[in-house]
């Protein structure tokens, strides 16, 4: 299976990669098949859309992402996704979380009602994937206070809505939002 060093040995021809992870299954440890690139050009995100590519002899497909609700200002890629990180263990002040796991009919309201029990959600964003028009199975909540992120996160996983969800603080980006696409393996 592919890992990070030849996820970001692939895209680093196209631009700097700040950022690149693969995915993986929290019990395995193995691939999840799919994985996020950022880059620090957007221009070589628009590169990498047009090309096809094979990594480790298979074709991957590149997406941009973007979080649901939020639209690439002046055609440049847009916030959300890929470059975003969520390390276990980050462990600054935020007000940001990490939601993983969620289930297909997840929707932005039950998730602000849900976390609501922790503190008042200011947003909600449900990363998806406009090309299939469907979620991705995570996404982030931002609360008005740290103490809430605190609370949220004691339990690293929670029931919602009968499926266990992971929840994690958000770790925060270096050098502010930075162009995002994702590759999936076909």
């Amino acid at each position: 299976s592919t890992d990070k060093d030849a996820l970001q040995k692939h895209f680093s021809v196209y631009g700097e990669v700040t950022d690149c992870i693969v995915m993986k299954n929290n019990q395995t440890g193995k691939s999840r098949g799919f994985g996020f690139v950022t880059f620090v050009d957007p221009d070589a995100v628009t590169v990498v859309l047009a090309k096809k590519h094979q990594i480790d002899g298979r074709t991957v497909d590149a997406k941009q992402c973007n979080a649901r609700g939020t639209m690439p200002a002046m055609g440049k890629p847009g916030p959300g996704g890929g470059g975003q990180r969520n390390g276990a263990g980050f462990t600054g002040r935020t007000t940001k979380i990490f939601v993983g796991g969620l289930p297909n009919d997840a929707s932005e309201d039950n998730l602000k009602i849900f976390f609501s029990k922790y503190g008042p959600v200011n947003h909600v964003a449900i990363m998806y994937d406009q090309e299939k028009d469907r979620p991705r199975g995570f996404g982030f909540l931002t609360f008005d206070s740290e103490d809430a992120v605190e609370e949220a996160v004691k339990d690293h996983f929670v029931d919602f809505h009968g499926k266990k969800i992971e929840v994690k603080r958000a770790e925060p980006r270096q050098g502010g939002r930075r162009p995002n696409f994702m590759v999936n393996r076909d």
